[in-house]
């Protein structure tokens, strides 16, 4: 019987509560449709049942513990709140640029260690890793023999230009990463300035999107209502959106 590939999914923050984590869920869910045996390395708070990725069991789920939002609540990996890739989370999380340099040093000793684990245990052929940030830069450092693709949500971006301490050693590790993903062309272009990589390295997926459950009924109930699905913030151009429904 020929051996099923495997595939190690890697998210720095809270899966199923953000855009990447649901990404991955859809992700996981494909990709267990192609025949692919799969894991995930994730960061939770210290004290919560790790959530589902998809529908991978809970055994194939390596979670990086953080403090938790309690006074009092069980130690974690980390002594920190989960860093959000977002300054604004939709939990109680770390501003990447308020982190000391005692903290990500932590931060790298700790992922570094879960990371190691994690492929040693599991045994991948590929990682899929999100984020064009910290972590990815760590995957790429602990699989250097291991083909990596990392989704890029543009927040890595964005995050460059609010912690120029770190764009060099995220830059230095993610432009070895051997192919990227990313929601938009201009994202594409930015993405290959950013890294000085190739184009050719980059492929537009798109966004994507549940047709299954986003799709029109047969009759409106009312031809002016509009369902917004997203963060709650102004960052995510909500209050444009509202002022054009209003207008």
């Amino acid at each position: 019987m020929a051996m099923r590939n495997r595939i190690l999914h890697v998210l720095s923050q809270r899966p199923g509560r953000t855009g990447s984590g649901v990404t991955l869920d859809a992700v996981v869910e494909q990709a267990g449709r192609a025949g692919w045996d799969q894991a995930a390395v994730i960061g939770i708070p210290a004290g919560e049942t790790p959530p589902l990725v998809g529908n991978l069991d809970p055994t194939a789920v390596f979670p990086v513990r953080f403090r938790g939002p309690r006074p009092g609540g069980p130690p974690g990996d980390l002594d920190f709140p989960v860093p959000g890739m977002s300054d604004v989370m939709p939990y109680p999380s770390s501003v990447w640029s308020a982190l000391t340099a005692g903290q990500l040093d932590d931060y790298r000793r700790v992922w570094t260690a879960h990371l190691q684990d994690a492929i040693d245990r599991f045994r991948p052929h590929l990682i899929h890793t999100n984020h064009l940030w910290l972590v990815s830069a760590l995957v790429r450092r602990a699989a250097p023999d291991l083909p990596v693709v990392a989704t890029c949500h543009a927040t890595g971006l964005r995050q460059r230009e609010l912690c120029p301490h770190l764009a060099e050693e995220v830059a230095h590790g993610c432009r070895r990463i051997d192919r990227f993903c990313v929601l938009r062309d201009d994202h594409r272009w930015q993405l290959a300035r950013t890294l000085a990589v190739g184009p050719d390295r980059i492929t537009v997926t798109g966004a994507g999107y549940r047709d299954d459950l986003f799709h029109p009924g047969r009759t409106p109930a009312d031809p002016d209502q509009v369902l917004y699905v997203g963060k709650f913030s102004a960052a995510k151009g909500l209050p444009w959106l509202l002022d054009a429904v209003e207008a």
